[in-house]
């Protein structure tokens, strides 16, 4: 095998290569900062007459996440877990912990994220989502999951029927508290939020001062009434300040670098350099050779001013709130979840989620007193359409631009048909503007095309609706409980 057909196989399945040495590897909190829950889980459902499919989304997620508890400080570090009980082990811990689990077999919208295939899923059985093997025959050994993350995650993995198997490492922090970001995140939103400008609802001066009071007692955030006025690109402003921090924290400290050389020695010096991964080297004149790397890990030297820890608990609790909103529901109500927002059903009968205009509510998406009705259709993740009452509907596929060109190709009947057969490809016309490598110069290439498909492999597929990896229903049980 070639070195460089090793490292792509690398890339694809790291963790599943060697699986007997993955718990010898120290922890590193890196590996507990995934992304948010995205995909379907219902491909196609015709609404029925009684029927209603609600789009609801949180309100400003990442900041309600921040005016929560973090833990501070230095973390104390152990490995020593000998006589203890993986499971009480876990239960008092705060921070991070590498550890084995073993999930259940009958959760159909499991807790912890895994890597697999490059992709973030939720499977109960990893080798068969490595495999996209339908029905799970393996062992409790072979489905124990060696991984890291967050206490959060992991209390809640426990309450919903995970066993720990295995302690290999904790990050136990003893301090710990909710005004880290608290201010910072009060002061976005209060700007956000003022230059969002009153609620339709309100009319009269009465109104004013209800919504004013009513803010305030279920945010803490005094609005003042003379700066509420709607100004769209302050309240931009305003939310992008109030995102941006986290992920700022999040930073991977080797990015590409690029460097342009004029003297041969300093170029010798650099690409000689054990410390660095030569990516691409280019001859930009005779006399100039521009050069880009990265730096190996052991040799990247991290910056003080950002914080893995915080971010991957960022992470975590998205992850966790939107898990505890989607736990309100019977799994079978629950049709698709992004990061922040549910697209779930409602028959007679069935629970709602309440919603609300603060920090952290739910909102809908769709107009007072409208919902989807006659269909809705996902093909992957961020891509789906559908149809409301009011005779509004949306479709959105990710990577394509929705205007004139392309909405006679990706619509809700093209989906559909992606749907109804796996192997329908739909050729999209998708201009793109793209930058020279030597000249730098941007050029537009309109012949470019995206191939339009379906792309559900994260879950089981079993005719419209779905099942995690591994899961195998005992009885009746298998709803979230």
């Amino acid at each position: 095998m070639w070195e460089h057909e090793f490292q792509e196989l690398e890339k694809i399945s790291k963790p599943l290569m060697y699986p007997e040495f993955e718990h010898h590897k120290p922890l590193d909190a890196r590996d507990a900062m995934h992304g948010g829950r995205c995909g379907p889980l219902v491909l196609y459902r015709k609404v029925k007459p009684d029927e209603k499919i609600h789009y609801v989304d949180f309100t400003s997620l990442y900041p309600f996440c921040q005016t929560h508890e973090y833990p501070y400080g230095h973390p104390k570090v152990m490995t020593c877990f000998e006589g203890r009980n993986p499971e009480d082990v876990v239960r008092e811990s705060y921070g991070f912990v590498k550890c084995m689990v073993l999930p259940p077999t009958d959760l159909l919208f499991p807790v912890l994220p895994v890597k697999v295939r490059s992709k973030l899923m939720f499977p109960l059985c990893v080798p068969c989502a490595e495999n996209e093997i339908r029905e799970c025959d393996h062992s409790d050994l072979e489905r124990g999951v060696v991984g890291t993350w967050s206490t959060l995650e992991l209390h809640l993995a426990q309450e919903m029927g995970y066993r720990m198997l295995e302690i290999y490492e904790v990050w136990q922090y003893e301090e710990r508290g909710k005004d880290l970001f608290r201010s910072f995140v009060m002061y976005c939103m209060k700007d956000k939020q003022e230059a969002s400008g009153w609620p339709g609802h309100v009319k009269t001066e009465e109104d004013r001062q209800t919504y004013l009071e009513e803010y305030e007692r279920k945010t803490g955030i005094q609005l003042d009434s003379e700066n509420i006025v709607k100004n769209g690109p302050r309240r931009t402003v305003a939310k992008l300040v109030a995102n941006s921090l986290w992920g700022k924290l999040g930073e991977k400290p080797h990015s590409k670098t690029t460097k342009f050389f004029v003297k041969p020695d300093e170029f010798y010096t650099c690409i000689t350099s054990n410390e660095n991964d030569v990516r691409e080297i280019y001859m930009i004149t005779d006399d100039v050779v521009m050069f880009q790397y990265q730096k190996i890990t052991e040799f990247v030297q991290e910056n003080p001013k950002r914080s893995i820890v915080v971010a991957a608990w960022t992470t975590a609790w998205a992850r966790t709130i939107l898990y505890r909103e989607c736990r309100k529901l019977d799994p079978t109500q629950i049709l698709y979840t992004d990061t922040d927002f549910i697209i779930y059903s409602q028959e007679p009968g069935q629970a709602t989620l309440p919603l609300g205009d603060s920090l952290g509510e739910l909102t809908s998406e769709l107009k007072p007193d409208d919902h989807i009705s006659h269909e809705f259709v996902a093909v992957a993740p961020k891509a789906y359409a559908y149809h409301t009452l009011q005779g509004d509907g949306a479709c959105k596929f990710k990577g394509i631009r929705n205007n004139y060109t392309t909405q006679g190709a990706i619509n809700l009947e093209s989906m559909l048909e992606m749907v109804e057969r796996e192997d329908h490809l739909v050729n999209v016309p998708n201009p793109q503007i793209s930058r020279d490598r030597k000249t730098f110069e941007l050029k537009t290439v309109l012949d470019s095309e995206k191939i339009a498909r379906l792309r559900f492999d994260k879950r089981v597929r079993h005719g419209n609706t779905s099942v995690p990896y591994g899961y195998k229903p005992i009885g009746s049980h298998g709803a979230l409980k």
